[in-house]
């Protein structure tokens, strides 16, 4: 796959993002209908509402998979695939369930060794999200703590998932 592509995955893969769909039985390829589907949702900016008064991040969803492969890459950490997971990805394999979609789950699918390594796909994320804060915002006061509290994000490992 491209560094920019990004493959629907079912809910029943979350967490298995070993090897390739010529070697995962729940991969399959996509038509030509499907493939302009999810370059729509890719292409069009979404907003992450934050909490609060906190500002609403705007962005498409391609941007953020770029800058956070990129800068993942850039500190050893390789990425094997991204995933789009959930309702968005069931909305590009199966448009006419009329179900739509209300998130995006992104999944970068990497081998982390520890919890050291986590901790900086951890710091790579928030770090990345900063660079999408609007114009006029001091992002000199706004830690990754910060990020963290105000903006939903999750984890999904081989075990299950939880909130970075």
């Amino acid at each position: 796959m491209a560094d920019d592509e990004i493959a629907p995955s079912s809910s029943s893969e979350r967490g298995n993002c070993t090897g390739t769909c010529g070697e995962n039985p729940h991969c399959n390829v996509l038509s030509w209908e499907q493939v302009r589907r999810l370059d729509r949702i890719l292409s069009e900016t979404i907003p992450i509402h934050g909490r609060g008064n906190f500002p609403t991040l705007e962005m498409q969803p391609r941007q953020i998979v770029k800058v956070v492969r990129s800068r993942l890459e850039e500190k050893c950490i390789g990425v094997r695939d991204v995933r789009l997971n959930g309702s968005a990805a069931s909305h590009i394999l199966h448009q006419d369930s009329g179900l739509g979609y209300k998130d995006l789950d992104l999944i970068f699918c990497a081998d982390l060794k520890g919890e050291a390594e986590f901790q900086t796909v951890k710091d790579v994320v928030l770090d990345c999200l900063l660079d999408f804060l609007p114009d006029g915002v001091n992002k000199e006061k706004i830690t990754p703590l910060t990020l963290k509290v105000n903006l939903h994000l999750s984890r999904h490992t081989a075990e299950g998932s939880s909130t970075l």
